[in-house]
């Protein structure tokens, strides 16, 4: 695992640029084996592409969910 991961690491600020997605954050847990990464996308595909290119989904599984700032979501409630 350790250096499945070491491989991946260099790669991630190319493939993340090559698809336009700009990294925000990034979290790992050592007890779930998991690792969350907030970034901001044209869309879902272009995320799915750049960890494709990283290679993580050799050895992982993504999941991509979307979300908006709370205040860009309570403009767009009627009455606002």
């Amino acid at each position: 695992m350790r250096r499945k991961l070491l491989d991946v690491v260099p790669r991630i600020p190319h493939a993340l640029e090559a698809h336009g997605v700009a990294l925000q954050g990034a979290w790992a847990s050592r007890a779930e084996h998991a690792t969350s990464f907030l970034v901001d996308a044209p869309g879902a595909h272009q995320i799915e592409d750049a960890f494709i290119e990283m290679g993580f989904l050799r050895w992982n599984t993504i999941t991509v969910r979307p979300v908006s700032l709370l205040e860009d979501l309570f403009a767009s409630l009627p009455g606002s």
